[in-house]
């Protein structure tokens, strides 16, 4: 089945738009893919008080806006956020989509997540070895979400035959205080929505748009999207994570999380 798409992106976001007409050109998608005006949080008429900041809310307003304009078309739905970087191997997604079609009842197909907390080691480890599989075969795996506490919807498919039961669970829920992408993951979490992520990730966030977002950052949240990025089917994993080292140079930790960390490095490093 066909799938068509949408990037979300406020007026005033110019550079950011540049950036995905940019991609999307290149890879010759620029067909399948629309831009969908960002809705602000204070637009006119909107009927809403929930506790949270107007940027999260109006990601809550925009994302389930495109789902429910979709709700009677007879493909699947592919939302980007515009501070996403696209990989061409984003072209095989209809041939993999179509596979997964026949094996599973697939509710969302990520193509990146973010981590917090981060994976275990061996949930960890299964990412490492997609990626080093794809190294050798070309082919992308897709990994089941309920057990990874996973955030950010940068990029995610919904199921044609899903978006009702999708929408029917997002709608209004802006009300419960919580993002959008953690509502969602705990409905995955919670066995509600049956999700997958492709490894390695086929999209992630472009450095160059999303400064001003990541300059933000904490440096926890700054490392675990170090961490995020280096899962990218185009990363420097070492260059991440030197990024990483510098970042968390000075940082003082009790000698007992220093072991538990080495203790975690010692379990990659053996598992078969």
């Amino acid at each position: 089945m066909k799938y068509e798409g949408f990037y979300i992106n406020l007026d005033r976001s110019t550079a950011r738009n540049t950036s995905m007409v940019s991609q999307l050109n290149a890879l010759e998608l620029n067909d399948i893919y629309s831009r969908f005006n960002a809705m602000e949080a204070s637009y006119e008429g909107n009927p809403t008080n929930a506790p949270m900041k107007n940027g999260e809310l109006g990601c809550w307003l925009s994302h389930v806006e495109i789902i429910k304009q979709h709700l009677n078309k007879d493909t699947h739905l592919h939302i980007l956020e515009d501070d996403a970087l696209l990989h061409p191997m984003l072209s095989t997604m209809p041939s993999l989509i179509d596979w997964l079609d026949e094996k599973v009842d697939w509710d969302i197909i990520y193509t990146d997540v973010y981590f917090h907390p981060p994976p275990s080691p061996e949930q960890f480890y299964r990412f490492i070895v997609a990626s080093d599989q794809f190294k050798k075969h070309k082919k992308l795996e897709l990994i089941p979400l309920e057990s990874f506490n996973v955030t950010g919807t940068t990029s995610y498919f919904i199921n044609n035959k899903s978006l009702k039961k999708v929408y029917g669970l997002l709608n209004k829920q802006w009300e419960s205080g919580k993002t959008f992408d953690i509502f969602i993951a705990n409905l995955i979490k919670s066995k509600q929505l049956n999700a997958f992520v492709t490894a390695p990730f086929i999209t992630s966030i472009c450095p160059e748009v999303s400064g001003s977002t990541i300059s933000s950052y904490g440096d926890n949240t700054t490392t675990l999207d170090l961490l995020r990025r280096s899962l990218f089917l185009d990363a420097s994993p070492e260059q991440l994570y030197q990024e990483a080292l510098a970042i968390n140079k000075d940082q003082v930790v009790d000698p007992r999380i220093s072991l538990y960390a080495q203790s975690v490095k010692t379990v990659l490093g053996n598992i078969k």
